[in-house]
């Protein structure tokens, strides 16, 4: 589903890979997605400041402050913006320590389209 230009849906993908943020950003773009994109926790937590979004996209492994930190400091700032997890790491390590860390769901990478659009759809409508 492409979104009209007044339904246009905005996320913040954290992600420090130059060719994972490249990725993301068609993907998200090719369902109307409205993205920016910035490479580090602390760059994410600024964002959080200056801008409104709808969702996070949020990598768990960035130099500097990492995604969790990041959302723990979201979180403390009062934003409930629905954070998705991205992490490489192993889900069996790391979806429960990204839930406690004040994230919203977790999808591994390489990720599916069709898991991602469905992981964003869910936390958009809820």
């Amino acid at each position: 589903m492409i979104l009209d230009r007044e339904d246009k849906k905005r996320i913040l993908v954290a992600e420090d890979e130059f060719l994972s943020q490249k990725l993301i950003e068609a993907d998200l773009k090719s369902k109307g997605y409205t993205c920016t994109v910035v490479n580090n926790g602390e760059k994410a937590v600024e964002a959080m400041h200056l801008g409104e979004f709808d969702l996070v996209i949020m990598d768990i492994s960035m130099p500097g402050m990492d995604g969790l930190e990041a959302t723990k400091r979201i979180r403390i700032d009062g934003k409930h913006t629905p954070i998705l997890a991205l992490s490489a790491f192993p889900e069996d390590d790391y979806k429960q320590r990204s839930l406690d860390a004040g994230m919203n769901d977790f999808l591994n990478k390489p990720y599916q389209r069709d898991e991602l659009f469905g992981k964003i759809e869910k936390h958009l409508n809820d």
